[in-house]
């Protein structure tokens, strides 16, 4: 009975999958087209003046530091040093799973910008830390992170056996990934649709990038 019954959960959450994967895949083309091109919609407008008028000493040093690590060359640089560290450690799958994920998902944020070609905030109306010039959507910061970060999550709660440490991790990589969003808006240099489609777009690459892991780490790397 036990047997019967984790194989419907498996059956059932497999099914669950499928259909987000399909309706995030469809939310995000739609949006896509919406954004091509185009100026922010009126929720962004919204939203980013909700973000920006709550203006703490606290939220604002926070929302900076998160993004600026987004940045080169700080992000090249903790890039590298995380991917040493689990070479290091002998996670020599993961390196491979990390860095080429990464660099994959990076690479079809630089398409999809050029496709959709969108501006980003205005000066004008919005508070803008950093002048970017490059296209807004979707969000390169949440893309990259979220298949970093978050494919580190994943390994870390599947992997690691439970200590404080492995808690601490599991928090930074989450608090990583849900604060990047937030943090691009409050700095004016996204939309948030951007980071909507950012998200949208990061989760669906790192559930193949987890696919990828799991498929690899059977066959060459069973130690």
């Amino acid at each position: 009975m036990a047997d019967s019954s984790n194989q419907r959960m498996a059956l059932y959450r497999g099914w669950a999958l499928r259909l987000y994967l399909l309706v995030a895949a469809i939310a995000f083309v739609l949006l896509a087209l919406y954004a091509r091109g185009a100026d922010g919609f009126p929720v962004d407008w919204t939203i980013t003046r909700a973000l920006q008028s709550f203006n703490v000493a606290w939220f604002d040093s926070l929302m900076r530091a998160v993004s600026a690590l987004g940045y080169n060359p700080q992000a090249l640089i903790l890039y590298s040093l995380i991917v040493l560290l689990l070479y290091r450690v002998s996670w020599r799958w993961e390196v491979i799973v990390a860095g080429g994920g990464t660099l994959v998902a990076y690479g079809f944020n630089l398409a999809v910008k050029a496709l959709v070609n969108r501006p980003r905030p205005p000066a004008e109306g919005v508070h803008v830390v950093v002048n970017l010039h490059d296209p807004g959507f979707p969000s390169g910061h949440v893309l990259t992170y979220v298949a970093f970060y978050g494919f580190l999550w994943f390994v870390c709660y599947t992997v690691l056996r439970r200590s404080w440490q492995r808690m601490v991790l599991l928090v930074l990589f989450a608090g990583l990934v849900l604060l990047v969003g937030p943090s691009r808006i409050y700095q004016g240099e996204h939309w948030a649709s951007d980071v909507v489609g950012g998200y949208l777009l990061a989760s669906i690459a790192l559930v193949a990038i987890i696919r990828v892991y799991r498929w690899g780490k059977g066959r060459f790397f069973r130690q």
